[in-house]
């Protein structure tokens, strides 16, 4: 409640987020020499870039900025949400979330500097609606 999000999830349009007078994890361990990255879901605010996770700490954000969405488009309300830091990446759109949030994570893990500590968070879209799998998934599967 002490933060201005109590009333309900910041939604798409919705022109606020996470207070910025608030320190974020990332943010120390940035200033402690940490490479931080998010891998996923931000959801901490979107209409203005100031709550974006690259200005929130993070040395780097792949994944979305809002809620749930499309699996596979990577859309919401119709508009497209799917960023390799502040660029759109287009060319992501037709894979499912999951997996390219997976891959982007073992990559990053398997060509980071091990000389530098690592902070990753990787918050996955599946806790959130539009609940869909790729095919493959589904073959075999009793309901």
């Amino acid at each position: 409640i002490h933060n201005g999000l109590h009333n309900g999830v910041i939604e798409p349009l919705i022109p606020y987020g996470l207070d910025t007078s608030l320190t974020l994890l990332p943010e120390e361990l940035r200033r402690a020499n940490y490479s931080t990255h998010i891998v996923g879901k931000w959801h901490l605010g979107f209409c203005n870039k100031k709550f974006w996770p690259t200005n929130r700490g993070f040395d780097h954000h792949y994944g979305f900025l809002n809620g749930g969405q499309s699996y596979f488009s990577h859309t919401r309300d119709g508009g497209y949400d799917f960023w390799d830091d502040e660029e759109v990446a287009l060319a992501d759109n037709g894979t499912y979330s999951t997996t390219l949030i997976q891959q982007r994570a073992v990559e990053l893990i398997s060509s980071h500097d091990d000389t530098k500590p690592l902070f990753m968070y990787i918050p996955f879209q599946s806790v959130h609606g539009q609940w869909t799998v790729p095919r493959i998934v589904l073959r075999g599967t009793v309901y």
